[in-house]
């Protein structure tokens, strides 16, 4: 992640063009949702306070013509992307204004598939961590329904559980071992028990929290995901936001306290994920690292 500095002209620009997807062009009330996600995303990443209501409508175009950077045009369609996805609804409709701002800039619509693509994922992975939680005080699986199947393997997988119980055979300062005891701690179910699937983005989300030590808990979670951010190239604002988003409908009381000192913690966390040398991306290969010791890998994320 880029830590831009934006002017007062570019974000409100930004923020009409994001206003202006989000009721689909006007011709939708903003809800209550569309409303407090944008004022949180102003606040945390573009670091102003604003009331999203004073703010006029701005044509994605408009946008476009405002900013000279490469990188923040790729950021600002980043913040559009979120502006399309904090309701689902209309995406159709919101998805061709959108594109209207690529085709301004001669972005290739492959960009916007593969931050529509991330903020999906992301937001699956939330889900997957409610549903891993709920999990822990259940016996077999907790329903049938198509949104829990997203998360369990078609058959039993013993080969693929038994992998992770061999875990317990190495180092017990790896992180192989300690990703094993990390899931026995958190009463989580190892991948292939109970039909859990083991998505690569949920193994590296949870070797992310083991090195940078954040807990499994609402403000874990945020910290986590700040890091994942910013330890990303593509997709960071996006990743940001939902970590943001998620944390406050998660804890809506502490909504009331939003402030420079909460932005602050939360900039320090997607700082560290900056400064981290390793790149967890879908490129990382996890499993080859099971045998590394924790405080290798914490001294090559610059955490030591």
């Amino acid at each position: 992640m880029k830590d831009f500095v934006w002017n007062n002209s570019q974000i409100n620009t930004l923020l009409g063009a994001a206003k202006f997807i989000a009721s689909v062009g006007d011709k939708y009330d903003l809800s209550e949702r569309n409303i407090q996600c944008l004022q949180l995303s102003s606040y945390f990443l573009l670091s102003t306070e604003i009331d999203i209501n004073e703010i006029p409508f701005a044509n994605p175009i408009e946008l476009a013509a405002t900013l000279q950077d490469s990188e923040q045009k790729k950021a600002a369609l980043e913040f559009l992307v979120l502006a399309m996805h904090y309701v689902e609804d209309y995406l159709d409709e919101k998805r061709i204004l959108v594109e209207g701002y690529l085709r301004s800039l001669k972005l290739s619509d492959l960009l916007l598939k593969q931050l529509s693509q991330t903020f999906n994922q992301y937001q699956q992975l939330i889900e997957y961590n409610e549903f891993r939680k709920a999990l822990k005080s259940t016996v077999g699986r907790t329903s049938s329904n198509d949104s829990d199947d997203r998360f369990m393997l078609n058959e039993n997988s013993p080969g693929l559980s038994d992998k992770y119980q061999k875990l317990t055979l190495l180092a017990k300062n790896s992180l192989g071992y300690n990703l094993y005891k990390s899931y026995r701690k958190n009463k989580f179910p190892l991948p292939g028990e109970r039909l859990l699937s083991n998505d690569k983005i949920v193994l590296i989300y949870d070797i992310v929290k083991l090195i940078a030590g954040y807990r499994y808990d609402i403000r874990g979670d945020l910290f986590t995901l700040a890091f994942i951010a910013g330890n990303l190239m593509s997709g960071s604002f996006i990743v940001a936001a939902i970590g943001i988003i998620e944390y406050y409908y998660q804890n809506p009381n502490a909504i009331k306290k939003v402030n420079k000192l909460e932005r602050k913690k939360y900039w320090n966390a997607i700082r560290v994920g900056m400064n981290c040398s390793l790149d967890f991306t879908d490129n990382w290969e996890y499993e080859a690292n099971f045998i590394k010791s924790l405080n290798d890998l914490r001294a090559e994320c610059n955490l030591v």
